[in-house]
């Protein structure tokens, strides 16, 4: 059974491929993205509103004379109005690429996409937020769940024609006592409840009462993949990204081969990990995904790379064009996956750092940081107590250098796999 949005699909296929009726170019790609995002926004104890957007673009690169040329629009009925102008701009400018990827075999992109996140209505997910909100014993503040379908076509003249779709479901809730507030969020390709979120964010205000002051000074910190995300994403991933590194924008640059992190410690970006929330069979430049050691052991290994870098040093992509259809592609992580020394905590005396604030205003290109502890919680012969401030300071770089061993499960939260991480002797300012 053929759904409607298949057989628009079709049609808008057929559209795309117009672009290339256009006159002038060497090569020509078409990206396109159509997207259904809902939102459904709670406050104070209820649903307050409820949003939809529906939206398709299209973004068209032209190479004249290994020159690249880009154009975007939204209006289908102007693809080669679009292509054509992409090659004007081709003609004058200074960016330049051989060429756009051929044909080639893919991996097959498993877990993105889940027809329950689709088909559910608009009052079974409320009903669903109804019955979580009453069950949170504490007022719920704020919260929201977002759920984005989209599917993305690239089509380039090189004899590359893909078609993908995701499903994306993020739910976040924001609680409080009156005095303390906690929040968490879980974003899953998959159709989840949304109890367990809920009752994350109640089991971390409970954890957070009855909290006390603590002193400045050097600890043994665990970071929650949560919080790991949140310090990575801003002040780690762009490190890897091979513009910055060629641009000499990047701590790891020239460092390839050296021993840059604790030894107990290894990094891969993989695009094809089943159920991430960034696999993709493809880039955004049309590239297989693939997985890339990006550190083994404490050792530097490889950067990520798109077209344009890559051939800079004649070497393949490493499937890392990332962007929207509204943009030119940019390098970007898929899932990243931290894994080496596992050991339960050994430490007397432990600072828990589940959230931070403030990576914003750290530099990503010396590593260093100054960030608040949003929730964190001491733990001393066998106790736990929550703290009431502190400031997590140091260097990114210097962090991971005293990464010391994993703890429990592996977790994911947003592109980031780990597990809870203990990294030794760091700064806590009160």
């Amino acid at each position: 059974m053929k759904w409607l949005w298949d057989e628009m699909s079709e049609m808008n296929l057929k559209r795309l491929k117009k672009a290339f009726e256009a006159d002038g170019f060497d090569q020509l790609e078409v990206y396109g993205v159509e997207k259904k995002t809902s939102m459904y926004e709670v406050s104070d104890n209820k649903v307050e509103a409820v949003n939809f957007n529906d939206n398709f673009k299209i973004g068209i690169r032209a190479l004249v004379d290994n020159r690249i040329g880009f154009a975007t629009t939204s209006d289908l009925k102007k693809i080669k109005e679009t292509a054509q102008k992409a090659i004007g701009l081709a003609e004058l400018s200074q960016m330049r690429l051989i060429s756009f990827p051929v044909k080639n075999k893919f991996p097959k992109a498993k877990g993105i996409y889940d027809k329950k996140i689709e088909r559910k209505s608009i009052d079974q997910t409320i009903n669903q937020l109804d019955k979580c909100i009453e069950s949170i014993e504490f007022d719920v503040v704020g919260g929201s769940v977002q759920t984005n379908i989209s599917k993305r076509y690239l089509i380039n003249s090189c004899g590359i024609e893909k078609e993908e779709k995701k499903s994306l479901k993020n739910a976040y809730f924001s609680v409080s006592d009156g005095e303390i507030t906690r929040f968490y969020s879980y974003t899953d390709t998959q159709e989840f409840g949304l109890d367990n979120v809920g009752l994350k964010a109640v089991d971390l205000l409970k954890r957070s009462q009855n909290r006390k002051n603590i002193s400045s000074g050097n600890y043994d910190v665990l970071l929650t993949p949560r919080a790991q995300e949140q310090i990575f994403s801003g002040l780690l991933y762009s490190s890897f990204n091979a513009d910055n590194v060629q641009r000499g924008k990047s701590f790891l640059a020239g460092k390839k081969g050296e021993k840059i992190f604790s030894e107990n410690i290894s990094i891969v970006d993989d695009g094809t990990i089943n159920g991430g929330v960034s696999t993709r069979s493809f880039d955004r430049e049309g590239t297989p995904s693939q997985e890339t050691l990006l550190v083994e052991e404490g050792v530097l290994k490889n950067y990520l790379y798109d077209l344009q870098r890559a051939e800079k040093e004649g070497i393949k992509s490493t499937g890392n064009a990332s962007g929207s259809s509204s943009t030119s592609p940019r390098i970007g992580p898929t899932n990243i996956v931290l894994d080496g020394l596992r050991d339960e905590i050994s430490s007397d005396k432990l600072l828990v750092i589940d959230s931070v604030s403030g990576v914003h205003t750290a530099n990503p290109q010396s590593g260093d940081y100054s960030l608040n502890i949003l929730c964190g919680f001491l733990k001393e012969k066998g106790n736990e107590i929550g703290i009431k401030s502190g400031m997590l300071v140091g260097n990114i770089f210097d962090l991971l250098k005293n990464f010391s061993h994993f703890v429990g499960e592996q977790q994911r939260s947003g592109r980031l796999i780990t597990r809870d991480s203990v990294f030794r002797d760091q700064k806590i300012v009160v």
